[in-house]
């Protein structure tokens, strides 16, 4: 539907979109430098404190074709999903309001994203972790579709994670970890040196280690004498706001290391549902997921286990 992203350029930048240059290239944890920084500072307004700088810090270094792009995947909730859906004209005035509410909400973003980066910087993980799990939820509340949406919300987990890390919870990092190269695979390929111990946490803990390699999975006809894990609590997923209209209640398959003391990690979408903000709410409710271990010959053991999370 190229509307939805032409409509959502600054007039300045269609062009220059419109010639291809939309493809983010990975440079930071946010992933994308600046090629034409004159041009991308006229999308930032004063709230951003982004005018002007030249830091290298994760919030700092957003690409003009990547913010345009985040417009073109707010558009579509902006005018609401049906009008996306059936690829309806629109007017300039609806244009007009979703390519300003687009830019305001992608410089909000931004912002919180730096506050995030300077709190993990300055040594409170803590508070990093709390702007970013609300700020991971209202992007996925707000986004309906589109090629940033994964690197929007993928980079909120990312800080996330580098802030449970350094609050002392590396469980919950690289959890999340896991969720942001889930949702963005290129964050895998990031330098994370520069957030010390946290970096190194998240850097020596792949989505899918050497080790999974002798894991036994239980979707294995193989595997027939093992009895699989068994959900002892299992929520429904929150269902993301901008989604409604599309009446889909999808139900993801994510792959899981369930230990032998039932606990859950490495998740893995395995399933064909790959639309950002399902896979993400799926994902962040199954970390509350509790499960009973597999077992073989009534002793517990680790294995490889597929497990549905419904979304409604």
């Amino acid at each position: 539907m190229t509307f939805l992203w032409i409509l959502a350029l600054p007039a300045g930048s269609r062009q220059h979109f419109r010639q291809g240059d939309s493809t983010p290239r990975p440079n930071s944890i946010l992933g994308t430098a600046i090629e034409d920084e004159s041009r991308a500072e006229n999308i930032y307004n004063g709230d951003t404190g982004m005018k002007g700088r030249r830091g290298v810090h994760i919030a700092h270094r957003v690409s003009l074709a990547w913010l345009c792009a985040l417009g073109a995947t707010i558009v579509a909730g902006v005018l609401s999903s049906p009008v996306a859906a059936q690829d309806v004209p629109v007017s300039p005035q609806e244009r007009r309001i979703a390519e300003e509410q687009g830019e305001k909400l992608a410089a909000v973003w931004t912002k919180r994203l730096q506050e995030a980066d300077q709190h993990i910087r300055a040594g409170d993980g803590k508070k990093a972790v709390k702007i970013t799990k609300l700020l991971a939820r209202n992007m996925m509340d707000k986004i309906l579709f589109g090629e940033s949406a994964g690197q929007w919300i993928g980079s909120a987990n990312l800080l996330r994670a580098l802030g449970e890390a350094q609050g002392g919870h590396p469980d919950e990092a690289v959890w999340y970890w896991h969720v942001a190269q889930q949702l963005f695979p290129d964050i895998a390929t990031y330098d994370l040196t520069e957030y010390g111990a946290a970096g190194e946490l998240l850097a020596t803990n792949p989505l899918r280690p050497p080790s999974f390699d002798s894991l036994p999975r239980t979707a294995d006809p193989a595997n027939a004498d093992i009895s699989p894990p068994k959900e002892a609590f299992s929520p429904i997923a929150t269902y993301p706001y901008a989604q409604r209209e599309t009446r889909t209640e999808p139900h993801i398959r994510i792959e899981c290391r369930v230990g032998e003391d039932g606990k859950l990690s490495h998740p893995l979408v395995v399933g064909d549902e790959r639309r950002v903000p399902f896979a993400f709410t799926a994902l962040d409710q199954l970390r509350d997921w509790k499960v009973k271990p597999a077992t073989r010959d009534g002793r517990p053991i680790a294995v490889l286990h597929e497990l549905l999370v419904e979304v409604r």
